[in-house]
């Protein structure tokens, strides 16, 4: 009797000589992944026109970043001491220097001058209390580092560069004075002004007046509209210090503060749309997103940070606020 031999049979699917080779197949996989992705971000929700308005503008190379050379001020013998005297021109030569050379050759003269800091600023003051109608404030305030001229040497290197970024992006200080299209748009929402100023109106008449406006609808889109308040009122003050010390008030005008405030409750209502955002958010805030000064030892922070944590996706907080 003839024994009967049996094949093992095989695991798995039958070859077809069509076998994916290992970096084939690492290239499909990068494919889907690549396609799952762009499905996750197309589906992040966005509000293109307020991204449009409150997208810091790019200084453009084509525009004119020259600054208007100006002559330094004269030396003058104010109190007849010659080293406050010396301080106070190169305090004056700060002010209104346009190139940064100038402020090297300021430090240079400042190194020349003997007498301490502090000794100077004493000279000073005693001189001006000897001055007919001068309040002690003014005394105060006068000469207050009025001789540390290497602060005031750094100051003026910050403005001059801001001022040459403003002319980058607006092409001339007249130009970054006028309304920008995301500023029209929000005295466009509030219209007339009402005696007594935008905030006799109210907050719930305001909230309800803005809530028709272009509005964010992500935690990133609230953060830019903040920077680009707070950018633009910056340069616009710093150009101002170069271009016309004299004419341009820095107080915001209270239309926008108005709509700062609107902007910052939804820092509190809307939730984070993943974990990246939501740290790049705490980093924002802790690098001064929101003016703190006027409320209660950071409480508001504090509501917002807390807020994040309710509300992150996978969290514990947000699966118990959800259940």
């Amino acid at each position: 009797m003839s024994q009967q031999t049996t094949t093992p049979k095989k695991r798995g699917r039958p070859a077809t000589g069509q076998a994916l080779s290992g970096a084939e197949r690492q290239r499909r996989y990068r494919e889907r992944k690549k396609a799952r992705d762009r499905v996750t971000c197309d589906e992040k929700p966005s509000n293109p026109e307020h991204q449009r308005l409150f997208t810091i503008p790019e200084p453009q190379v084509s525009q004119s970043t020259a600054i208007s050379v100006r002559t330094l001020p004269e030396q003058q013998a104010v109190t007849g001491d010659h080293e406050v005297d010396a301080c106070l021109w190169l305090r004056e030569v700060c002010k209104t220097a346009t190139d940064p050379a100038v402020l090297e050759l300021a430090l240079e003269a400042a190194q020349r001058i003997e007498a301490p800091a502090k000794e100077i600023e004493d000279r000073y003051a005693a001189w001006m209390r000897r001055q007919p109608g001068v309040h002690p404030l003014q005394v105060a305030f006068a000469s207050f580092n009025m001789a540390d001229i290497a602060h005031q040497v750094e100051r003026a290197r910050e403005r001059i560069a801001v001022y040459a970024e403003g002319l980058a992006v607006f092409g001339s200080y007249a130009a970054a004075m006028r309304e920008t299209p995301a500023e029209r748009m929000v005295f466009d929402t509030i219209g007339p002004l009402p005696d007594g100023g935008v905030w006799t109106l109210g907050k719930d008449v305001l909230g309800e007046l803005f809530a028709r406006s272009v509005n964010p609808v992500t935690l990133t889109e609230v953060a830019a509209e903040l920077r680009y308040w707070r950018w633009l009122g910056h340069v616009r003050w710093r150009m101002s210090e170069t271009a016309d010390p004299d004419g341009y008030g820095a107080d915001e005008d209270e239309r926008i503060s108005a709509r700062r405030y609107f902007v910052e409750g939804f820092l509190t209502e809307l939730a984070p749309l993943d974990r990246v955002e939501a740290l790049h958010l705490a980093d924002a805030l802790a690098d001064g997103l929101v003016d703190l000064q006027s409320t209660d030892d950071g409480a508001r922070q504090a509501k917002i940070l807390d807020h994040l944590l309710r509300t992150l996706p996978g969290s514990d907080r947000e699966r118990s606020a959800n259940g």
